[in-house]
Order: structure tokens, then C-alpha cells, then sequence
């Protein structure tokens, strides 16, 4: 077991550039840290004492507590502490890699609201100054805030990544999740180009893609996104289903059965088959579509309300009673 001092050690080597530049308040915290007896209660009440309470101090408490395997009820404390202060935060009063280490913090406990509030408030120099992971993390925030002021940001971002020539995987994807929700065209032709240079869509990037295009009734962009999915050879349920859907509202209902079975049999759930039996249905196959309801029942997948609702909605329209009392 590493001595605590040592432990301590690293605490103060991560968060000294970071706290070095603040008020004096946080430089006798920093200098009480390096106390090789120094116990967390006596820590938490030197920062509770503090007069002045910074973004450097609070994330220097939640690794603290994290070092110290302290409570969660305690750790959340100084998590709502740290978001409170960026509510209050003005850009100048923290260090770059102050800001950096607070964002990681609030994207390590999903605090995003917190993370678009301080982005928000940074101007592009400061932006640019962060490392291009930590931009990576930011992109994947924002593709979950589709308002045009994130979008701005997030279009400042990719554009210094893509001036470093360093735009990751991760970066392409987020980004293009961020253009989809605002902005459909950019996000095609960004699709399209990543899918020209072999690079990497992840499942997450097609759903939002496909359902945004099918949201708009976009049928050709659509089409064109179910061939980038079924060339990936994925086998997310959600996009598979989401792929389905799209071909049995088109009436393609062939394609929409040559997709599902060549899943797996292991690879299929209720919404899987829920969506082959409407397939089947949609062909006017009534007796296949109630096979399908055998096979379920086989491969121990419970059908649910919405499976019996198709199947007898389907016998009712095509007067065909005495199937629909058997399938009850």
C-alpha cells in the first residue's frame, strides 16, 4: 500500500498549476495539503473556511474524497459545489488548466448542463487552448444540445481540431451528431465524406442520422444511410429496427424481412419480430406473420400487447376471425 504522503504527493503535483495562481486562501490549502498528517476532515475544513471558493479547490475535494473513498453523499457535495461556481464563473478568473480539469470532472459525473454553461462563457482563445481530447469531450456534450449557439461552438471546435490535424474518430462522430440536429444537409455531406474516407460511423451517429432523415421525410438520404448501415454489418437492435421501420413505411416490405433474418436468431427481441410480423403483413402474408408469432414463443421472446395488437388488427381487416381466436 502506497504511503499516504506519496498519495498526497500526487494530488499536489496534478492540481498545483492549477491552484498556484489564485488567492491566498487557496495557497494555504495548497500548502496544508502537503502536511504528511494532514487527515480529510481537516482538509474539508480548511476549504470550508476558505473565503474564496474557485473552480481549482473544488475539483481538488472531489479527488479527495475519491483518494480518500469517502461517501457519495459527501462527494456529491463538493460536485454541487463546483457547479455552482460555474454559474458564476467568469472567463480570467481560472487558469487553462484549471478549466480543463473542471471539465473533465463534470464529464466524468455527466454534469453537461454545467459543461455547455462554462464553454458557453469561454471565449474561442480560451477554447483553443485546451488539449484535443478534452475538445473530443466537449463535441460529445454538445451533440446533445442541438441550439444553434452550441452548434457555433462546436463548429469553432472541429475547426481548431481540424487546424491541429488532429480530428479523432470520436470528434467526426460528435460533430456530426451535432450538424444533424440542427443543421441536416451539413450533416450529410459530412456523413458522406466520413464514409468515403473509411472512417469509423458509430451506431449512435447512424440513429441519429436516420432518425433525423426520417423525422424530415428525406426517403433518398434515408435509403442512402440504411446502405452505409448494412455495409458496417452492425448489430445494434435499435438501428436494425430503426431500418425496418424506415423500409416497411416505404412498403418495401421484401427488403424489410431480408434485413431482419439475416440477424441472428439470439439477435432478435419483441421489437424485432414485432416489426417482421408488420413485414409480413404489409405483404399480405397473414399466415407467415402468425408464424412468426410461433417462432418468438420458440425462442423463448414474449410477445407484447403491441405484437397481438398488429396480428389481430390484421385478422379484423382481413375478416379472417377464426385465425384471430386461434392466435388468442
Amino acid at each position: 500500500m502506497r504511503p499516504l504522503f506519496s498519495i498526497r504527493s500526487d494530488i499536489v503535483r496534478h492540481f498545483s498549476s492549477a491552484i498556484r495562481p489564485f488567492f491566498n486562501s487557496a495557497e494555504k490549502l495548497f500548502r496544508e495539503i502537503m502536511k504528511p498528517h494532514l487527515t480529510f476532515e481537516e482538509c474539508a475544513s480548511l476549504y470550508a473556511n476558505t473565503n474564496t471558493k474557485s473552480m481549482s479547490l473544488a475539483t481538488l475535494m472531489i479527488t479527495l474524497c475519491s483518494k480518500h473513498k469517502r461517501s457519495e453523499v459527501e462527494r456529491r457535495k463538493y460536485i454541487d459545489e463546483l457547479k455552482n461556481i460555474i454559474h458564476h464563473f467568469d472567463e480570467g478568473s481560472a487558469t487553462i488548466r484549471t478549466i480543463d480539469i473542471a471539465i473533465s470532472t463534470l464529464v466524468h459525473e455527466e454534469g453537461y448542463d454545467e459543461v455547455v454553461t462554462l464553454v458557453r462563457k469561454l471565449g474561442n482563445s480560451s477554447l483553443a487552448s485546451l488539449k484535443s481530447f478534452r475538445l473530443d469531450q466537449i463535441l460529445k456534450v454538445l451533440s446533445s444540445y442541438p441550439n444553434d449557439f452550441e452548434l457555433d461552438i462546436a463548429k469553432h471546435i472541429f475547426s481548431v481540431l481540424l487546424e491541429r490535424k488532429q480530428v479523432s474518430l470520436y470528434a467526426y462522430n460528435y460533430y456530426a451528431q451535432c450538424l444533424f440536429k440542427y443543421n441536416f444537409e451539413e450533416g450529410m455531406t459530412l456523413l458522406h465524406e466520413m464514409n468515403a474516407q473509411k472512417i469509423k460511423i458509430f451506431d449512435n451517429l447512424f440513429i441519429s442520422s436516420l432518425t433525423f432523415s426520417l423525422k424530415k421525410n428525406k426517403q433518398k438520404e434515408s435509403r442512402m444511410i440504411c446502405s452505409m448501415i448494412e455495409h458496417s454489418k452492425t448489430t445494434n437492435k435499435v438501428l436494425l429496427t430503426t431500418m425496418v421501420n424506415f423500409y416497411n413505411k416505404c412498403e418495401d416490405y421484401d427488403k424489410a424481412i431480408e434485413i431482419t433474418r439475416n440477424v441472428s436468431s439470439d439477435g432478435l427481441d419483441t421489437t424485432s419480430y414485432n416489426c417482421l410480423i408488420q413485414s409480413y403483413i404489409g405483404k399480405s402474408d397473414l399466415n407467415r406473420a402468425i408464424e412468426m408469432l410461433a417462432e418468438m414463443q420458440q425462442q423463448n421472446i414474449s410477445p407484447d400487447s403491441a405484437t397481438f395488437t398488429i396480428i389481430l388488427t390484421a385478422c379484423a381487416d382481413s375478416k379472417n376471425y377464426e385465425q384471430g381466436l386461434k392466435v388468442l
